[in-house]
């Protein structure tokens, strides 16, 4: 009976620490984890030097399916589009170098997965754009999200409502 109780506890250890992982590596926390990651390659400075900013928008672009689609608000109710993967990161590339200052924070992300190969996040942006503005751009996003060979990749984004002017 003494050397059973040791086999127990290891097994009941093992099963929970089993459970425990899966919880935590739950696909959405997996999407969670990778959108939290946003900001810091969606925000620019002009002092940045061209490796950081290649860099970055590198990143980002492994972060994004290849027939990815944007619609968002870009101010005063005008919303632009963007297709495609090799087009969003000529769009990012040519904004870096525009010699305005971006900062990007993301304080809520709400992800869903809907099946085995898709899955949608829900984001509340605060967008600060130029040198020396203070006042936010607050936007509220909904992503689509596909798994493409085990990875999930951005394949949609597009505003749901703009909070500010």
């Amino acid at each position: 009976m003494k050397k059973l109780i040791p086999i127990i506890l290891l097994l009941a250890f093992a099963v929970g620490g089993f459970f425990g992982w899966k919880a935590y590596n739950s696909d959405e926390r997996r999407i969670t984890r990778k959108l939290q990651a946003l900001p810091e390659l969606l925000t620019w400075n002009p002092r940045d030097g061209n490796i950081v900013r290649l860099g970055r928008a590198n990143n980002l672009k492994e972060m994004l399916a290849q027939n990815i689609t944007i619609e968002v608000n870009v101010g005063r109710g005008e919303v632009r589009g963007i297709e495609g993967r090799q087009e969003v990161y000529q769009a990012l590339l040519a904004a870096q170098s525009s010699g305005m200052a971006l900062k990007v924070e993301i304080p809520a992300i709400k992800a869903t997965v809907t099946s085995t190969e898709a899955a949608s996040a829900e984001l509340t942006t605060f967008l600060y754009v130029g040198n020396d503005n203070r006042e936010p751009f607050l936007q509220e996003l909904a992503m689509e999200l596909v798994k493409v060979e085990g990875e999930w990749l951005i394949s949609k984004v597009r505003t749901i409502r703009t909070l500010s002017n």
